[in-house]
């Protein structure tokens, strides 16, 4: 026996006849097949990718990248950690998303999907990173962060009224507080140089 060989139980994988399975000797798995997906136990007709789906499973191909799964079937809620591609995915019914934050009311199923679940998860950028969805962007570079949207607000659903939402952002970001070994600091004062906001845009920089 090869001294580097790590001996430890692993689950045996049941696959879908058309599924093409790479599968590590511990519990480390990649799975070429079609949308299989659901709020736990992923079993052979779960998701848009059976043929038992109202689609016959057509237009749903995925690639699933799981390490640490808990049984035979893929589980979003147990398996450790996973990446998800999808071409048709619940994204939201499947991660158990759809009330977080609370009463936001944006449930996205039906569509394209990239999941990625783990206990913890870092993302190490040398030089900037950009979310974008639509005409809204946030921008975070090594000493700014710059949201910028047609439109600037808190989520649906909270008790604000229909006040300047930007002000009362700039407001709450240029009275915030910074913890530190010795304590929390004392209320920053106003600083113009600190947050900018102007035609929807939000600047928000330390130096």
């Amino acid at each position: 026996m090869s001294y580097d060989l790590v001996k430890e139980d692993v689950p045996s994988f049941v696959k879908r006849i058309g599924d093409r399975v790479i599968e590590g000797s511990n519990n480390s798995i990649i799975i070429l097949g079609t949308d299989r997906a659901a709020q736990g136990d992923a079993d052979l007709a779960s998701g848009l990718g059976s043929i038992s789906s109202a689609g016959g499973g057509k237009g749903a191909g995925s690639i699933h990248m799981i390490a640490g799964r808990v049984g035979e079937n893929p589980n979003f809620q147990e398996d450790k950690a996973y990446m998800y591609l999808s071409m048709n995915t619940d994204a939201d019914d499947n991660m158990q998303t759809t009330n977080i934050p609370g009463k936001h009311g944006v449930i996205t199923n039906g569509v394209s999907a990239a999941l990625i679940k783990a206990d913890a998860m870092r993302v190490v950028c040398r030089k900037n990173i950009k979310f974008v969805v639509g005409k809204s962007s946030i921008l975070i570079t090594e000493n700014e962060i710059v949201i910028d949207s047609p439109s600037l607000r808190f989520g649906a659903g909270s008790n604000l009224n229909e006040m300047d939402r930007s002000e009362l952002m700039k407001q709450l970001i240029l009275t915030h507080i910074h913890l530190t070994p010795v304590g929390p600091t004392s209320i920053a004062t106003p600083d113009p140089n600190i947050v900018k906001t102007q035609s929807g845009q939000l600047n928000i920089k330390h130096t």
